[in-house]
């Protein structure tokens, strides 16, 4: 199976567009938090 142009390795799972969006969010949210943390020191 081919998406795009990249070659699926063997054993190796895309994430979905799904988990990819939570994963930013997720991230996005940490940063938030630790700046909004560092400012109020």
């Amino acid at each position: 199976m081919v998406y795009g142009s990249l070659p699926v390795r063997k054993g190796v799972k895309l994430m979905t567009v799904f988990e990819a969006l939570m994963l930013m969010i997720a991230f996005g949210t940490l940063i938030v938090a630790i700046l909004s943390f560092s400012q109020k020191k």
